[in-house]
C-alpha cells in the first residue's frame, strides 16, 4: 500500500489526490482529533498523547 498525502492548500492539490486515487487506489486520510473517551473505548493506553497522536504507535 502506498500512502501519499499532498497538501490541499496547494494549487491542483485536489486534482493530485484524484489522480492518486485513480492510479494507486489511494485514500485521503483525515487525522481528526478525538476525545479521551473514544480512546478509552478503543483500548488506547492511559498515557496516550491525544494532542500529538499522529506519529504514535498504539
Amino acid at each position: 500500500m502506498v500512502k501519499i498525502n499532498p497538501y490541499l492548500m496547494v494549487k491542483n492539490g485536489r486534482d493530485a489526490i484524484e489522480l492518486y486515487k485513480d492510479l494507486f487506489g489511494a485514500k485521503l486520510v483525515d487525522h481528526t482529533p478525538f476525545a479521551k473517551e473514544t480512546g478509552d473505548y478503543l483500548g488506547f493506553p492511559e498515557d496516550f498523547d491525544y494532542e500529538n497522536f499522529i506519529d504514535q504507535k498504539i
